[in-house]
């Protein structure tokens, strides 16, 4: 990455951090941060514990990931890749910098970039998999409850927005196969992007990058040949990331309840996942980094009719969890990986000095 794109994305970083905070003040948002006494100590342990669980779960699947490529993978791999990958999601538009920032920390670690692009193709065809069948179980849940949403002048049935995510989501593997299976599909698919890529500049050497892609297409495959002929291998990441799409999807009923003294309820729970999953269409659209303002407008649009006053110290609660926090956490493994990586040049300077 150039240093003109860097300096680019820490100002706009920066810009749309300043536009969220006076989104926040304009909307009285912060008029409520005195409801935050409300939380106790034990709620912040329960939040605390469900952000740490859900991030083990993630760093697991990457680690167990990592350790089809190599079997001496250590799980301190798994978090320490996660964090990066995290930290590259957050601060860049559309989430561009996680698999660059995934592939910089195995590539450092010792992995091929060959490796690399193998555990991320691994990992992605798990979360594809998987979520077909979690927004058709919550589809038939929202049918079953006659659940339904009020957005504005619009009343929405929830199994509406599971059906979306289930399709999307098959639609999106049915694409991905037809792109590493068959080959005219694949061709014709490179072609449009090759195009669309050369008239936005954003590739100089056409011959480079068709290789590229070709190297990135066939390392994808041999992954899916690999995943398919031994997909008994997987469950355990599947189940283990259906546990982590409940914890992170629950947040905002978790803080709800902890704020507001509710008792916690079944049935409510699966009907805020669902509200969730229809303000994620919001969020996962607009290219910001950590889908700042998108996470702030839609969340207060989407479960303030439920929350009533306390959704706006929720909002508070679930952004300082699972965006402010994570942030620093991964920047610190950040900065712990890079004192790594110093002191690992150094003992191999001396080791050379030596010889």
């Amino acid at each position: 990455m150039s240093k003109k794109k860097i300096v680019f994305e820490i100002a706009f970083f920066i810009l749309i951090s300043g536009l969220t905070i006076f989104y926040l003040i304009q909307s009285g948002v912060f008029n409520h941060i005195g409801d935050l006494s409300n939380l106790t100590f034990l709620g912040i342990i329960i939040l605390t514990a469900c952000i740490s669980l859900y991030v083990l779960i993630d760093s697991f699947i990457i680690y167990h990931s990592m350790k089809e490529i190599r079997g001496h993978a250590k799980f301190v791999d798994g978090i320490s890749t996660y964090a990066l990958g995290n930290l590259g999601s957050n601060v860049t538009p559309w989430k561009s910098g996680h698999f660059p920032f995934i592939a910089y920390s195995m590539v450092k670690r010792g992995y091929t970039i060959e490796e690399a692009l193998s555990v991320m193709a691994r990992n992605q065809f798990i979360y594809s998999v998987s979520l077909p069948f979690l927004y058709f179980g919550l589809m038939i849940y929202a049918i079953a409850s006659n659940a339904f949403v009020t957005i504005g002048d619009y009343t929405i049935p929830l199994f509406v927005f599971s059906l979306i995510g289930m399709v999307l989501n098959i639609l999106y593997v049915v694409v991905l196969m037809l792109l590493l299976y068959y080959r005219r599909f694949q061709d014709l698919i490179c072609c449009i992007e090759l195009k669309l890529f050369l008239k936005l500049k954003i590739v100089k050497d056409e011959v480079k990058w068709l290789n590229d892609k070709q190297l990135k297409l066939n390392i994808y495959k041999e992954t899916a040949d690999k995943f398919w002929q031994q997909f008994y291998k997987n469950v355990p990441s599947f189940l283990i990331y259906y546990v982590f799409m409940l914890l992170l999807n629950g947040v905002p009923y978790i803080s709800y309840i902890l704020i507001s003294n509710t008792s916690f309820n079944i049935s409510d729970f699966f009907f805020y996942l669902m509200l969730f999953q229809a303000m994620s269409y919001v969020t996962n659209i607009l290219p910001v980094p950590g889908g700042m303002i998108a996470v702030e407008f839609s969340y207060l649009t989407v479960f303030e009719p439920f929350m009533g006053k306390f959704v706006n110290v929720s909002l508070l609660i679930y952004r300082f969890f699972t965006f402010i926090l994570l942030i620093v956490y991964d920047f610190i493994i950040f900065l712990v990986f890079q004192i790594f990586l110093i002191k690992k040049d150094k003992d191999k300077l001396e080791a050379v000095k030596e010889e």
